[in-house]
C-alpha cells in the first residue's frame, strides 16, 4: 500500500502508533541468564550475537534492574557499570569519561585525577559488574584500565572480584577479541586467567519456531486494541518459513563466517530467526492490515510483507506522487492526533492559510 493510500485511510481511522515495549523472549532469557550467571561467579566473559538480536535492549533492561539507589542511610550503591568504546577517540581518557557518565554528573577533574576518582567511585558505590557493549572496538589500553580497576577493587576490598562482559554484535566481533585476549603478554595473560574457565566466549542463538510463537502473542498483547481480532501466534510456523530462508537464514551466516567445523562445536545447526527480522516484519505488516481496515493479519499480508522487506536495502524507491495538504489527522504526538493548522507555502516566499486562501496584501506570483 502507499503513502498516499495510508493518508487517505487515516482520515477515516485514527492513526497506527507501533509499540516498541520491551519482549522477554527466549532470546533474551538466555542472555540475560548468562549475564546474571556470569555476575555471580565474578568471571570475564565474550558474549556474541547476530546484529539485531536485542543485546543492547537486555542490557538496557538489566540496567534499569540494577540502577543506581541510595539507601535509608544515604549511601549510594550503583551495581553495575556500563560503557560503549568511543568511535574517534580511542585513548583511555575518553574511555573512562565513558564509564564515570553512569555516575550522573561528574565534578572537574584533570584526566589523570579522574582515572582514579572513577575507581574509588567504583569501590565506594559497590561496583560489582561492568559490561562493555560494542566491545570488538576495545583497545589495549582500555583493557589494562579494566584490569587496573578490577585489581584494586580485589585488593582494597578485601577480594571484592568485579565481573566484565564484553558484548559483540557479530561472531566476526566475537572472533577479533579472542585473536587480541591469545596474545603475547602479561596483561594478556591476567585477562585469560580471568575468562569464565567453562564457557570463556559464547554466542547466544537466535528463535525457533515454538519460541517465535511467544513472540507473536507478545506482539498480540500489545497491538490488541488497535487490531482487537489480532491472531499472529496461528501464523507463526508460516512466519517462521518465510523469515529461515536463504535471505535471512542466521546460521547460513555465521557457518559461512566460522567455518562448518567451528560452527559445529558450538552446538547443533538448525535454523533459527533474529528479532531484529521479526520485529521489523511484524511492525509494517500490523500497519498495512490496519490501514486495510483489517483487525487481523493473514498469511499473504506477512508473506507480502516479507518479500518487500528481503528486497529492501537493495531498492530506492522514487517518491513522485502529487504534494498534497497537510492533514492533522496523518501527524500525531504520543499516538494522539495534533491539532494543528496545514500551512501550504507558496512559491513567492509567501504562505497561505489554512483554509487554503492568500492572507490580505498577499498575492501569488508566478515564478
Amino acid at each position: 500500500m502507499s503513502k498516499e493510500q495510508m493518508r487517505r485511510i487515516a482520515r477515516e481511522r485514527r492513526p497506527f502508533v507501533r509499540q516498541y515495549g520491551f519482549i522477554l523472549n527466549a532470546f533474551q532469557r538466555r542472555y540475560l541468564d548468562d549475564l546474571l550467571t556470569t555476575r555471580r561467579d565474578h568471571t570475564w566473559q565474550v558474549v556474541g550475537a547476530d546484529a539485531g538480536s536485542g543485546l543492547s535492549l537486555g542490557l538496557t533492561d538489566l540496567a534499569s534492574r540494577l540502577n543506581g539507589r541510595k539507601d535509608a542511610q544515604g549511601r549510594t550503591s550503583v551495581p553495575l557499570l556500563w560503557a560503549i568504546p568511543p568511535y574517534k577517540q580511542k585513548t583511555e581518557r575518553a574511555f573512562c569519561a565513558s564509564l564515570a557518565a553512569r555516575f550522573g554528573t561528574v565534578p572537574h577533574m584533570t584526566p589523570e585525577i579522574r582515572r582514579t576518582w572513577l575507581i574509588r567511585q567504583g569501590i565506594r558505590c559497590g561496583v560489582d559488574t561492568i559490561v562493555i557493549d560494542n566491545a570488538q572496538r576495545l583497545e589495549e589500553t582500555h583493557i589494562m584500565y579494566l584490569i587496573e580497576f578490577a585489581d584494586t577493587v580485589e585488593i582494597e576490598t578485601g577480594g571484592r572480584r568485579i565481573a566484565v562482559i564484553f558484548l559483540c554484535s557479530t561472531i566476526d566481533g566475537v572472533q577479533t577479541l579472542k585473536d587480541k585476549f591469545n596474545m603475547a603478554g602479561t596483561h594478556w595473560t591476567q585477562v585469560r586467567e580471568r575468562l569464565d574457565p567453562s564457557a570463556p566466549y559464547i554466542y547466544v542463538a537466535g528463535h525457533t519456531p515454538t519460541e517465535l510463537e511467544d513472540i507473536c502473542a507478545g506482539f498480540e498483547e500489545m497491538y490488541r486494541d488497535q487490531l482487537p481480532q489480532l491472531n499472529l501466534v496461528d501464523n507463526a510456523q508460516a512466519l517462521f518459513d518465510l523469515l529461515s530462508t536463504s535471505a535471512f537464514d542466521v546460521d547460513a551466516a555465521r557457518r559461512a563466517a566460522m567455518g562448518e567445523m567451528a560452527a559445529k562445536r558450538v552446538g547443533d545447526i538448525t535454523k533459527r530467526v533474529a528479532m531484529r527480522h521479526v520485529s521489523n516484519v511484524l511492525h509494517t505488516a500490523l500497519e498495512t492490515s490496519y490501514y486495510l481496515g483489517h483487525d487481523d493479519v493473514d498469511a499473504a499480508t506477512l508473506k507480502a510483507t516479507v518479500d518487500v522487506y528481503s528486497k529492501g536495502p537493495e531498492i530506492i524507491q522514487l517518491l513522485d506522487t502529487e504534494p498534497t495538504r497537510i492533514d492533522p489527522l496523518v501527524i500525531s504526538v504520543d499516538g494522539e492526533p495534533a491539532n494543528l493548522d496545514p500551512i501550504v507555502f507558496g512559491r513567492n516566499g509567501g504562505h497561505m492559510d489554512g483554509d487554503g486562501q492568500w492572507p490580505d496584501g498577499q498575492n501569488e506570483v508566478a515564478g
